[in-house]
């Protein structure tokens, strides 16, 4: 430290000024507190400043997470709906088919007993066509070709 700082008198080289000593004594120790009490209060403020930013950061990401995860949910609940919609959608259409499949199979064993009533009753009235009753048998057994024996035997035979 330089020697004026000390307080040395310039002028009395032969001693030390204690006026000017303690001044500048208590100056210095003045300045180091002023300095240490700014440094504490910029150390708070910037502790404080840290504290509330961060907070605001969390927070807002924290919000950010809920709204994400909401937006997530509501997706996945209408991509649950939707589906539900296309599986009740498709049962019905399966369910429409069934019945549909049932309907033609009640309606097809309806046609072939009047077909097989209708060849019954032809062949009593044809007693010609009994002579060709293997035929007709062949023709029994087989349901499909019921329908064209009855037209062969529309044309006589």
């Amino acid at each position: 430290m330089p020697v004026s700082l000390l307080g040395l008198n310039n002028n009395h080289s032969s001693g030390w000024d204690s006026e000017t000593l303690n001044n500048n004594l208590l100056h210095h120790s003045h300045l180091v507190t002023a300095t240490n009490h700014q440094d504490n209060i910029q150390d708070n403020i910037q502790d404080h400043q840290d504290h509330h930013h961060q907070d605001n950061i969390q927070d807002h990401q924290d919000h950010h997470q809920d709204n994400i995860l909401l937006h997530q949910d509501h997706h996945q609940d209408n991509i649950q709906d939707h589906q539900d919609h296309h599986q009740d959608n498709i049962q019905d259409h399966q369910d429409h088919h069934q019945d549909s499949i049932l309907l033609h199979l009640d309606h097809r064993n309806f046609s072939r007993r009047q077909e097989v009533i209708l060849l019954q009753g032809s062949l009593r009235q044809h007693p010609r066509c009994i002579s060709n009753g293997k035929h007709h048998r062949d023709t029994f057994s087989n349901m499909h070709h019921t329908f064209q024996t009855v037209e062969a035997e529309k044309r006589g035979c």
